[in-house]
């Protein structure tokens, strides 16, 4: 990989919502926002995971390897499911995403094209707004997000050790409602009209198995949207940082994607 820079223009903890409520009080919500020192090629916007109850948009992993490609990088945050409900965190994350949008284009013009990328559950959160928001994203990278809730809160392929955490984060987010599971689910709205999307999964993520990858790839496919599936070998849940390769594969697809 190329030497990364280390000095880029930033803005730190942008409010995005001031004092949103919870359910125990408020929680002030903000973003950060990387630009390279040259005119930017495009906005990634982050989302960060977590199950939806915790994490943090601190520092981005590889944050420095998309600006050392030319992108700007916004992070952004969202209450928990701890903290609220999946459609005020739903709500958080298309608010966060049109404020890095511009500030983006009002401090350095550089929110076109632009992209979603998030992790786990940044992944999903990721794709779900790619198919809701209606100015939608040039492309999205999810990695190792899940993508149907109905399979994922059914335990299908999640190892036996790791079964009971993940049956308390969906449940958290969707309840015991197989109707709001496929609400939120980015399986639910693949068609011709999505945008294209990378993910990347490590074939013994044992705690979303890359079958919910796999599925969203197909579906995308068979409604003739653009897709890449890139299986780290021997990969275990979120990757980084025992293997980069996926934020190559990233910064190529971004590279092809320009609108």
């Amino acid at each position: 990989m190329a030497a990364i820079p280390w000095h880029a223009r930033i803005v730190a903890d942008w409010p995005v919502q001031p004092a949103a409520p919870t359910y125990s009080g408020t929680r002030d919500l903000t973003l950060d926002l990387y630009a390279p020192q040259q005119q930017a090629n495009g906005l990634v916007v982050y989302i960060h995971g977590g199950g939806w109850q915790e994490g943090s948009k601190d520092r981005p992993p590889g944050y420095r390897a998309f600006l050392a490609a030319g992108y700007a990088v916004a992070a952004i945050e969202y209450r928990f499911t701890t903290q609220t409900d999946a459609q005020s965190l739903v709500g958080d994350v298309t608010a966060g995403i049109e404020a890095a949008r511009a500030l983006a284009a009002r401090e350095w013009h550089a929110d076109q094209p632009w992209y979603l990328w998030g992790i786990s559950a940044g992944g999903h959160l990721a794709s779900l707004a790619a198919h809701t928001l209606a100015d939608r994203p040039t492309a999205v990278v999810s990695w190792c997000g899940p993508m149907d809730l109905v399979s994922y809160g059914a335990l299908v392929g999640v190892k036996r050790r790791l079964r009971s955490h993940v049956r308390t984060i969906v449940s958290q987010l969707v309840g015991d409602d197989p109707e709001q599971a496929k609400l939120l689910s980015p399986v639910t709205y693949a068609g011709p009209t999505s945008v294209p999307h990378l993910f990347v999964h490590g074939t013994a993520d044992g705690l979303v198995p890359i079958e919910q990858s796999r599925t969203m790839y197909d579906a995308l496919l068979q409604s003739g949207v653009a897709a890449e599936l890139y299986r780290v070998e021997g990969g275990e849940h979120a990757m980084p940082p025992s293997d980069w390769s996926g934020l190559d594969r990233t910064i190529a697809f971004l590279q092809r994607h320009r609108g």
